[in-house]
């Protein structure tokens, strides 16, 4: 027990305890099917769990002539999600919650889901698109509650309890992995990032998969180009591992996996020999399998247009828009300026399950305080070559490049003013990449002031409290206020309501 709570450790602790509670408090102040994507992860996974990994074409009977992509549900749980949508769409008075159980919703949600109950065709286009490693965590909460011959509740709850536990095991996994540095409060900080924790851990969504293997991969980054640390044999097969899932998780960060090849032999623990097969074979299977996945999932990318409202209207198709942005270069900036100025007033808002709720301001002001002290904490540190430092701000430039990209070409019209279907959640995990790249360029650092003035004594101050202390509790007040904003607004009417008279 002693061991457990020494200083080193005390950052697995915080992430642990403070990441599984208000996991679990977001998660049950979540309605049934919150938000605009909620249902369609939902389905997807739900699919996955019935031993349906590839995208399954459907009849859809809004569009009939249009190829269409989703699965089958239980019409119990369909029921469930009208039920839910009706009553947040509901016509309230100022003083309503936005959200309010009815009798009709709790016997829904108390029903048993059956093997032979009837089904219903549910339509998700835009979730068939990923792969089943992205929701591997909830198809195994939905099999478990076959298992238990649980209610329709049971069905909604269990597979997010799986979602949020494999989320706060990769995040502790992120911090254990830099357990000898003080690098791992950035992991800390970031796996506690109020709007990212809520947004991966109340629903069920790919984004979990995406904001837990993108930290692993931080703190790797880390580890391999930025500390004398070897890998071990158990570190080394989480890197194998994020080298195979994030390719095929999230497709546009096949990009920083790369930079993983150029990782120095004398980082293993074992011969070079054996380093570079792993290297090569890790990083050359998860891009063979990005590469299979993309030739899968090609034909329901070509058919998301066909479910915009001006689809008849416009013009589409991926090298008709490449066509433009090479022949209107000064017009695509403005596009991507254009999109800048218009979500990023909503950065914190539209990122907890797409429910329009946005993240306490002052949440959010605590949240970054925490951060500033961590990051004029950590050791100083540089990349050993030149080269890798640019070959890494490429690829993470990449990366982003196409995200946007593969929005604007697949889902935009020809031309569109705008880069519509981009969230700012998308980038929440490349963040701590470009954190790193400013603290390996700035020597950003807290020193006493005996250094300053060319004294011998300690170079950098004793913050062993400030990391046990000062950190967490900014840490625990930014995740609450983003809480109490959260379950306020859903179940405390507020509406027509302001603080001015």
């Amino acid at each position: 027990m002693k061991n457990l709570i020494e200083k080193r450790d005390c950052a697995q602790i915080i992430v642990l305890i403070l990441g599984l509670l208000f996991s679990l408090m977001f998660a049950l102040a979540t309605p049934p099917f919150w938000g605009g994507d909620n249902m369609s992860h939902f389905a997807r996974a739900y699919q996955i769990s019935q031993g349906v990994v590839l995208p399954e074409a459907i009849e859809f009977e809004e569009k009939p002539d249009v190829g269409a992509y989703g699965g089958y549900l239980p019409e119990k749980m369909w029921s469930a999600y009208e039920e839910s949508t009706r009553i947040e769409k509901r016509e309230r008075g100022p003083r309503e919650p936005r959200f309010a159980v009815t009798d009709h919703l709790k016997s829904i949600l108390n029903s048993r889901i059956r093997a032979n109950d009837s089904k219903v065709v549910v339509w998700f286009n835009n979730t068939a698109l990923y792969s089943p490693v992205a929701y591997g965590a909830p198809a195994l909460g939905f099999l478990v509650a076959r298992m238990l011959n649980a209610t329709v509740a049971g069905y909604i709850a269990i597979p997010i309890i799986f979602n949020l536990i494999f989320y706060i095991t990769a995040c502790w996994c992120s911090v254990w992995l830099l357990r000898r540095s003080k690098w791992r409060w950035l992991m800390v900080a970031w796996a506690l990032f109020p709007p990212a924790l809520a947004q991966s851990t109340i629903a069920v969504t790919a984004d979990t998969s995406t904001n837990a293997l993108l930290l692993l991969a931080a703190a790797l980054f880390i580890k391999l180009f930025l500390t004398d640390d070897k890998l071990s044999t158990i570190e080394t097969v989480i890197l194998s591992l994020i080298c195979l899932l994030v390719p095929l998780v999230k497709p546009t960060y096949v990009f920083i996996v790369i930079v993983f090849l150029f990782a120095s032999k004398e980082h293993f623990g074992f011969n070079s020999r054996i380093a570079a097969v792993v290297k090569y074979l890790s990083v050359g299977v998860g891009v063979a399998s990005w590469f299979c996945w993309n030739l899968i999932s090609s034909p329901v990318s070509a058919g998301l247009p066909h479910f915009r409202k001006d689809y008849w209207t416009g013009s589409f198709g991926s090298s008709l828009q490449i066509e433009y942005i090479l022949g209107h270069p000064i017009d695509f900036l403005k596009v991507i300026i254009r999109t800048f100025v218009i979500g990023e007033s909503s950065f914190y808002d539209n990122v907890i399950s797409s429910a329009s709720i946005p993240a306490s301001q002052t949440g959010m002001l605590c949240f970054f305080i925490a951060l500033f002290i961590v990051c004029a904490s950590v050791e100083v540190a540089r990349f050993s070559q030149h080269g890798i430092a640019v070959l890494s701000y490429l690829m993470l430039a990449a990366a982003v490049a196409a995200s946007i990209a593969s929005i604007y070409l697949t889902f935009n019209p020809v031309g569109y003013p705008l880069v519509q279907g981009i969230h700012a959640r998308y980038f929440y995990p490349v963040i701590p990449f470009l954190i790193i790249f400013v603290l390996e360029k700035c020597d950003f650092r807290l020193y006493n002031s005996s250094y300053l003035n060319g004294f011998d004594g300690e170079n950098d101050i004793q913050r062993g409290e400030i990391f046990r202390i000062a950190v967490p509790l900014l840490l625990f007040s930014a995740l609450l206020l983003t809480y109490v904003r959260y379950a306020g607004s859903i179940w405390i009417g507020t509406g027509g309501l302001t603080p001015v008279a």
